[in-house]
């Protein structure tokens, strides 16, 4: 690995393969998680609450908020990961890293928190839904913003 890792962003591995460097992963794994983030919250949960019957809807999105946090920790884990050995992007990996963190503490606590509070508190509950729309959308500013950073 070392050896490949020394080879990335060299004309050793032709002349095509010069461009690609660890800068270059990272900025891609960033891409891929504004990516993501944007399509969920512009297209797949609108398109569900209006395809689906409201419990169905609400159901389906329970599901797929935890492999959605999970996803998004992991492609955010690789793209600061990617820039640790640059050693000049600290901002972008703190931003990394902290979304990191929220997007698992919303996974853990906040989303088990929500379905206690469903059926036992519907204000506490709708409470903790803007509050988790509210930090989403906060992530995704964030996200976009080292994105753009690693862009430039």
């Amino acid at each position: 690995l070392a050896t490949f890792c020394g080879l990335l962003g060299t004309q050793s591995l032709g002349s095509s393969m010069g461009w690609l460097s660890f800068d270059v992963i990272s900025l891609l794994f960033a891409a891929a998680a504004f990516g993501g983030m944007l399509l969920f919250m512009l297209c797949f949960a609108p398109a569900t609450f209006s395809a689906l019957e409201r419990p169905q809807a609400s159901q389906l999105m329970r599901h797929l908020f935890t492999r959605y946090y999970f996803t998004l920790s992991i492609i955010l884990v690789l793209a600061a990961g990617f820039l640790v050995p640059g050693g000049s992007y600290g901002l972008e990996i703190a931003i990394f890293v902290g979304c990191v963190g929220v997007f698992l503490a919303l996974r853990h606590i906040v989303l088990p928190r929500m379905e206690v509070l469903r059926e036992a508190d519907q204000i506490a509950f709708n409470r903790l839904h803007r509050t988790s729309v509210v930090i989403n959308l906060a992530q995704f500013v964030a996200v976009t913003v080292a994105l753009v950073r690693l862009a430039q």
